[in-house]
């Protein structure tokens, strides 16, 4: 089997390097009613502020999503990317699977619901990390278009707050009640 080309390689590795250098504390969450959430003293770093923006647009793509485009996109995206890695002798990345895996990504009788607090994820054991969850929600919001607050890719959408933002709260309770009037058009304030 062939190695994965040396940008690939640099990439992933710096990926895991500014993951594994992130502590996240027992029992901190992105949000929700859980007691969990108001703990005193959680790090809110930019990593998390990162992942818990882009959860938060895919939720809301989902939600808007009337045609099934999004998760076509998503399956559109995957095959394409495992002929390549294939055909490169690369082990292939299954972010859909990871998503689902982790249970931020969950069937339902009406299409899909998207979990966003970190701490319902099962990234744990042997199933998927933290860091291959972000890097599938990244995948999603690449081959994904924000539409209902101007029309750019998800991932533009997502940085724009990230670059407009980090910095701007000190809780992670704050933070998630900005991202949420963000992404539904709000001034994020």
């Amino acid at each position: 089997m062939k190695k994965a080309p040396p940008t690939l390689a640099a990439v992933s590795a710096a990926v895991l390097v500014l993951v594994s250098a992130c502590t996240f504390p027992e029992g901190s969450s992105s949000g929700g009613d859980s007691p969990a959430f108001e703990t005193p003293n959680e790090r809110v770093t930019g990593l998390w502020v990162s992942g818990t923006v882009d959860v938060h647009v895919i939720q809301e793509m989902f939600a808007r999503d009337t045609d099934g485009s999004v998760m076509e996109n998503i399956e559109n995206y995957y095959e394409e990317r495992r002929e390549v890695e294939e055909a490169e002798g690369v082990e292939p990345f299954d972010g859909l699977g990871v998503l689902l895996d982790s249970g931020v990504l969950v069937g339902t009788e009406e299409g899909y619901h998207v979990v966003t607090d970190w701490d319902e994820w099962d990234t744990g054991g042997s199933g998927p990390g933290e860091a291959e969850v972000l890097q599938a929600m990244r995948h999603v919001l690449e081959v994904n278009t924000v539409d209902w607050c101007g029309e750019m890719k998800g991932y533009e959408f997502s940085d724009l707050y990230v670059d407009s933002y980090w910095g701007a709260f000190d809780t992670r309770e704050e933070y998630v009640a900005s991202i949420q009037g963000y992404v539904s058009c709000g001034s994020g304030e």
